[in-house]
């Protein structure tokens, strides 16, 4: 009698354990109360799981200015990479990587992508290419060392100064080119703020779009604008711009909006909106609120573009916004 009351003790114990065991592990199921947070696409999944909270973007980037003065330096190459993970981000463009690579440093940037890229990281490194040539020499680092960047982001601005669509061109093809030669490896990013040649070699800007969608992975929009969280109308109107023009090409563009936190530039910039000693927004608040504006408009060829994310402009301002 003794020895079965103790079985039957033992059994009793045993489901205990089980039904607490069950609901800690329920209760680290990620939480969202926002029905827009589902990730649009699979391809962009975030495998980290530090992050339990569902995210609404899948693309969640930043640039890293003055890169060239952290590589090399473990602590600063990890200061940035803690403060990524910190904050969610999955995505980084490497500014000055064509300095580093002119100063011999190959060997260190294959490091850095080495560490950013698995875990607790998880992070895809992309980097910024201001010049033709400072993709080519980009092309020969990815094709020498084991450790790959995911994407090459343009930095060439076509439409200001003495710059020409022209330029822009000879430098996107060359993207394209590799991309074919990397299967898709090489994700071309370009970044565009306005749909106008400087050089007024090309004058239509249904043109412009055009070059640009055939050309692009990932167009990168610049809403510098106040209160940028809101869709403005000019943001909209690029927008509808490169879906026209991607569903005269048969394909779906996928779009990420850029959001300045730079300071020092006379752009208006959500510095104060996400700093924690201002109105204290997370990076998130800004794209979700983009989002939800623009889920309710309704336009031609919608369903040719794909806003998958947001992307930071830049690192050193943003962490002072949110250390």
């Amino acid at each position: 009698m003794k020895k079965f009351t103790n079985f039957k003790f033992m059994m009793l114990l045993s489901v205990i354990s089980f039904l607490i065991f069950s609901c800690n592990k329920h209760s680290l199921e990620p939480y969202d109360s926002n029905p827009d947070s589902l990730v649009e696409s699979s391809k962009y999944e975030d495998n980290n799981l530090n992050n339990l909270k569902i995210q609404s973007a899948s693309f969640r980037g930043v640039y890293i200015d003055k890169f060239d003065s952290k590589i090399g330096n473990i602590a600063a190459e990890d200061s940035v990479l803690d403060w990524c993970l910190k904050n969610n981000f999955n995505q980084i463009s490497l500014y000055s990587v064509g300095n580093i690579l002119g100063q011999g440093k190959a060997t260190l940037l294959n490091s850095f992508i080495g560490r950013a890229s698995i875990a607790p990281y998880n992070i895809k490194v992309s980097v910024v290419a201001a010049s033709l040539n400072t993709a080519t020499s980009e092309y020969s680092y990815y094709n020498s060392y084991p450790n790959k960047f995911t994407g090459i982001t343009t930095e060439y601005e076509y439409w200001n100064g003495t710059n020409s669509f022209t330029t822009f061109q000879s430098q996107i093809n060359y993207m394209s080119s590799i991309n074919q030669a990397t299967g898709g490896a090489i994700k071309r990013q370009l970044y565009i703020s306005k749909f106008t040649d400087a050089s007024n070699a090309l004058t239509a800007d249904t043109t412009i779009a055009r070059n640009l969608v055939q050309n692009a992975d990932r167009i990168f929009v610049v809403n510098y604008v106040a209160n940028a969280y809101n869709l403005s109308n000019s943001t909209l109107n690029k927008i509808k711009l490169i879906a026209n023009a991607s569903k005269k090409l048969n394909k779906v563009t996928e779009i990420v909006i850029l959001f300045s936190v730079n300071q020092s530039s006379t752009d208006p910039n959500l510095y104060n909106y996400f700093s924690v000693t201002g109105i204290n927004h997370g990076f998130a608040d800004a794209y979700n609120k983009f989002k939800t504006d623009y889920n309710a408009t309704t336009f031609g060829n919608k369903t040719s573009v794909s806003i998958i994310g947001y992307q930071l402009y830049n690192y050193s301002n943003a962490v002072t916004a949110r250390p």
